[in-house]
């Protein structure tokens, strides 16, 4: 189908990485390497924003999205979010693209029309879904990008493993408490914690622990 053409375009720039099991762009390299990462290191990331894209309304090509000669600017539009948001998970961006045409869902034949256009891109598969990269993916993490505000909240399922186990190395105060998913949530603004988001932020406490983040950070009995 559409999404894997993606993929298989993708496939000869992209190889496996063993750092935290995703998937990387040939010859990246990564700010911070997996095996060097200190208390030092993590403490000259700068703080970044997450500030997506305003698409503007294209309510008026509604009827053109699906046409041949719209092409291309669609895909303009798809790259300038990829670009902007990215890593984003692929639904989103389809559902981002959707709403400023004026759908009100996302149907199958929206999203496929959405991931077709796009020349090619990185993916990285997690059990939340598939996340598009605008450049490569680092093996080890990224920083974590801060809301400025509610509306640009996001869910935990949203935000990439390797950006979450970036707040960690950028907090590692936070995995220092007696409960560190618990303390990880109230970071991102989530009170009532469920088990799906216990899982994934424990595992992102797990990775950082795995790339250095300082045996310091771990919780005492």
């Amino acid at each position: 189908n559409m999404a894997e053409t993606i993929e298989s375009e993708a496939t000869s720039v992209v190889r496996a990485t063993s750092a935290v099991g995703v998937t990387s762009a040939v010859g990246a390299t990564s700010a911070v390497s997996p095996t060097s990462a200190s208390s030092n290191q993590v403490s000259d990331v700068a703080k970044a924003w997450y500030e997506p894209l305003v698409l503007a309304d294209a309510s008026a090509n509604r009827e053109r999205f699906d046409k041949p000669e719209y092409t291309q600017t669609l895909r303009d539009m798809v790259l300038s979010v990829v670009m902007s948001h990215g890593p984003i998970r692929e639904d989103v961006l389809a559902e981002r693209i959707a709403k400023c045409h004026g759908f009100q869902r996302t149907g199958r034949n929206i999203k496929e029309r959405i991931l077709a256009v796009l020349p090619w891109t990185i993916v990285t598969n997690e059990s939340v879904g598939r996340f598009l990269w605008p450049r490569h993916v680092p093996a080890g993490f990224i920083p974590f990008r801060h809301a400025r505000s509610g509306d640009t909240d996001r869910e935990v399922s949203e935000i990439p493993i390797q950006e979450l186990v970036g707040l960690v190395m950028e907090q590692p105060q936070l995995a220092a408490s007696a409960d560190p998913a618990q303390t990880l949530a109230r970071e991102l603004g989530i009170e009532r914690i469920t088990q799906p988001v216990r899982a994934r932020l424990a595992e992102a406490i797990t990775l950082a622990r795995s790339i250095g983040l300082s045996n310091a950070s771990r919780p005492t009995a």
